[in-house]
Parts: structure tokens; C-alpha cells; sequence
């Protein structure tokens, strides 16, 4: 039974503390920061996707040369 009062108790002072964490943190604006970093993140890999997706396209829409070249000598003069 002393066993099950101790493990109260130093559950009890855990409890405590958290909350006191949890407290100051929210006093000092930690979880807005934290916010604020993970959108800046997010924003600056959408935009790298965005430009490597604009550059696959219009990679994609540029005419091959080596390409259109072959085409030229097999087709011939008309």
C-alpha cells in the first residue's frame, strides 16, 4: 500500500509539472511560432514542386530537334 501512495504521488507532481509546461508555453506564444515555421515549410515545398512541375512542362511542350530532324530525312522532299 506505501507503494500505490508514492507512485500517487510522483504521478500527481508529473501531472503538475506538464500542466505548468503546457502553461508556459501557451504564455509564450510557442505553439503560434511553431505554426508559423511548419506553414513557412510547407509553403517553400509547395513552391519548389510548383517550379519543378512548371519546368517538367515546359520541357514537355518544347519540340525534341532530334526528333523532328529523323522525321525530315525519312519523310523527304515532297
Amino acid at each position: 500500500m506505501q507503494h500505490a501512495r508514492w507512485y500517487a504521488k510522483v504521478a500527481l507532481f508529473s501531472a503538475c509539472v506538464g500542466a505548468g509546461m503546457e502553461m508556459f508555453m501557451i504564455r509564450t506564444g510557442f505553439y503560434e511560432k511553431v505554426v508559423d515555421l511548419e506553414a513557412q515549410r510547407r509553403a517553400e515545398e509547395l513552391q519548389c514542386a510548383k517550379e519543378q512541375l512548371d519546368a517538367s512542362r515546359t520541357l514537355q511542350q518544347q519540340p525534341n530537334l532530334s526528333t523532328l530532324a529523323g522525321r525530315e530525312e525519312t519523310v523527304g522532299p515532297s
